[in-house]
């Protein structure tokens, strides 16, 4: 991120909880965390594949476990998880 040195972004795939597991065990302690998870599946909701909704979904859901479970033991005392989400 652009103008604090303090401030790190990163990228891990979501739906692979070992890719996130990796992700913070390389970064060790951190203050915050914000996790802004996109989705894949678009489009009008009327006529989306419900298939690729839950796909979707369930990346959303179990990917954000995934985030709070790898975080919460590397988080210092004050810090916090922030999740970030919406839907179609």
């Amino acid at each position: 991120i652009q103008g604090d040195p303090r401030l790190r972004a990163q990228v891990a795939d979501a739906a692979d909880p070992a890719a996130i597991e990796t992700l913070f065990a390389t970064l060790g302690e951190v203050d915050h965390v914000a996790l802004a998870g996109a989705g894949r599946a678009g489009g009008r909701i009327a006529t989306a594949d419900m298939g690729a909704l839950r796909a979707d979904m369930d990346t959303r859901f179990w990917g954000a476990v995934a985030v709070c479970r790898a975080a919460a033991p590397r988080i210092r005392r004050g810090g916090s998880i922030t999740l970030c989400s919406g839907a179609v």
